[in-house]
């Protein structure tokens, strides 16, 4: 029989008084417990416990025993407490990189909690549209809007980035509106790319058939540290979304 079982079962049944409320405590049965405490008596050679048919009742030795098991399981458990958090206390220092819109608008404003959460971790932010090599460039976390493309890190994914095809009231006017993908390639269409040539979505899965050879395409490149700290965002009137089918 385990010594720790016995002496936690001991304990149980002194602070309740009661085989059967110690029994349903540790989830076994009665007779387990009676089964524990006889052999814990007969290692020990001294009763611990004055029995009934309605109770439970220390000796003067039980008694001095439970003292000293109630003191040796309390510091155990506490010596287990305080490693379990300085295993799960984060310290050091923590460098991420991120889009820089994605970065200011979905991770500065959150990095004060963490950091109060977190007093012994520094954080290093650094925003940006270029795909930071993570193995050589010593970064510890990026956060990143694309597909993964090397087996050799490890990704979880997040949320899905949704995106829509938007265009002016004048430009529709000017040029009509698409009403499906492929009609994309008669279009003249802004769209983004990374510093590394990574193309958008949309074009990755339809390829030169999704906006064509005669697409137009300009980098949209994010600075951080505007004047008023906000980020671009044409009006709401000047815009408009479509819904195109698949073809």
């Amino acid at each position: 029989m385990d010594r720790f079982k016995e002496l936690t079962t001991f304990v149980e049944v002194a602070q309740r008084g009661s085989l059967s409320a110690a029994a349903r405590e540790e989830g076994i049965t009665p007779a387990m417990v009676g089964r524990r405490i006889d052999q814990l008596e007969d290692r020990l050679g001294v009763k611990l416990f004055k029995r009934s048919t309605r109770k439970v009742t220390l000796t003067p030795e039980g008694t001095t025993f439970y003292e000293d098991c109630h003191r040796i399981l309390g510091e155990l458990r506490s010596a287990e407490d305080s490693l379990t958090v300085g295993v799960k206390a984060a310290s050091g220092r923590l460098i991420v990189t991120a889009p820089t819109a994605f970065g200011r608008k979905h991770i500065a404003p959150h990095l004060s909690a963490f950091i109060a959460e977190h007093p012994n971790l520094a954080i290093t932010l650094h925003l940006s549209e270029r795909l930071v090599d993570l193995k050589n460039e010593r970064f510890d976390l990026a956060i990143r809007i694309a597909d993964l493309k090397s087996a050799d890190l490890i990704a979880a994914k997040l949320a899905r980035n949704h995106r829509v095809v938007c265009g002016s009231p004048a430009y529709f006017k000017r040029a009509g509106k698409p009403k499906a993908l492929l009609e994309l390639a008669k279009h003249n269409c802004l769209v983004t790319s990374t510093e590394d040539g990574g193309q958008p979505a949309m074009q990755r899965r339809r390829g030169a058939h999704a906006l064509g050879d005669r697409r137009r395409r300009a980098r949209l490149e994010e600075r951080v540290g505007s004047e008023r700290g906000g980020e671009a965002r044409p009006p709401p009137d000047r815009a408009r979304r479509l819904r195109l089918p698949r073809q």
